[in-house]
């Protein structure tokens, strides 16, 4: 038919048999070479819902063959089809455990849907700081809190110490547990880095005793202590590309900062 243009109906004749061709890999599995088909032919008879159906059926192939970037692609192009929105969710948690366990392979993953095997050695490619940032993402998904414990323990067990002049304080980080719903930190603290005065008197806060902080979702640490009235806060941003720690401490309620130290691991 294409070598027959402009002869009676050729052009409609072979819209048909495309449609036909793409349909019938569509239903024999061949989703991605139904979805081009179908995409050509556009606005053609139930062509545009097929076309959902086969981006939804492409992503799963990807999915089960661990190609979890692509088939978040394809996923969330068609978001509002059956189950898509759950499924891109699982495939970003399947995405950050190949992260964590060292499984992701870049050669199936990054810019290519097709599938192909991860089960080679690739633990070179494991990447603790990907991983911790798509579970942050979700954290109430399956065990994610679990795998941001394991995370955090393994980058920031150790002794931090203070790197501005003349503060000699740091930080021993001992455990990273998850309990009632939450995350907490659990960790010593000595030296002088937070001094400060409370109605004309000087106090340390923390100095020389073991303490808990709790993880929020956006991965910043929160502990408070109240004296004479006021409530003492400190804030900690952990800073995951370079294993550091960044504290501001806050004076009640109205969040005025008292200072801010850098904390870097020994």
């Amino acid at each position: 038919f294409e070598t027959m243009e402009g002869y009676k109906k050729s052009a409609e004749l072979l819209v048909k048999c495309s449609y036909r061709k793409a349909c019938s890999q569509m239903d024999s599995g061949d989703y991605k070479e139904a979805l081009k088909a179908f995409e050509e032919l556009a606005d053609y008879k139930d062509s545009s819902d097929r076309i959902t159906v086969c981006k939804y059926e492409w992503a799963q192939y990807l999915q089960e063959n661990g190609n979890y970037k692509a088939a978040i692609n394809y996923f969330t192009e068609v978001s509002d089809y059956e189950d898509a929105a759950d499924r891109i969710t699982e495939c970003r948690y399947l995405l950050a455990v190949a992260y964590y366990e060292g499984t992701y392979n870049p050669a199936v993953s990054d810019e290519n849907d097709s599938a192909g095997d991860t089960s080679s050695d690739t633990s070179s490619n494991r990447d603790e700081v990907k991983a911790m940032e798509i579970f942050l993402d979700i954290p109430n998904y399956k065990n994610s809190m679990d795998y941001i414990g394991e995370c955090y323990t393994e980058r920031f067990t150790g002794t931090f110490k203070c790197t501005k002049k003349g503060y000699r304080s740091w930080f021993f980080s001992s455990n990273f547990y998850y309990a009632d719903g939450k995350m907490y930190w659990e960790l010593s603290y000595e030296g002088y880095g937070f001094s400060f005065k409370v109605n004309g008197k000087r106090f340390d806060l923390f100095t020389g005793g073991p303490f808990v902080v709790q993880i929020d979702s956006s991965g910043n640490c929160y502990t408070s202590e109240t004296i004479e009235g006021v409530t003492q806060t400190i804030k900690f941003v952990i800073k995951e590309s370079t294993s550091r720690i960044e504290t501001d401490m806050v004076v009640d309620d109205s969040g005025t900062k008292i200072q801010s130290l850098s904390y870097t691991k020994q």
